[in-house]
């Protein structure tokens, strides 16, 4: 993680870039010592964006898993419910 002050961005951008781009590390821009933008790359954007899209995929997959297993049933209960369809 690199932390530079506003100033930086506004009297140095080459610098700015070339953190980014070299080092595919977000940069946090502080004003007055608080947060105040993030500054990164294309390729690093990118990248995460992928990893976004990736984990939204496996934790919709995994919820989709959770629902099937809180759906399933035992087998007495299964054994039970056809007895009660097909024999009775």
């Amino acid at each position: 993680m690199i932390i530079k002050p506003s100033t930086v961005m506004r009297n140095n951008y080459k610098l700015i870039s070339e953190y980014a781009h070299r080092r595919g590390e977000i940069i946090y821009l502080t004003k007055r010592g608080v947060g105040d933008l993030v500054v990164m790359s294309i390729s690093t954007f990118e990248k995460r964006e992928e990893q976004l899209m990736l984990y939204n995929t496996v934790m919709q997959a995994e919820t989709g898993r959770q629902k099937d297993v809180e759906e399933a049933v035992d087998g007495d209960e299964s054994i039970a419910r056809l007895k009660a369809k097909f024999v009775e």
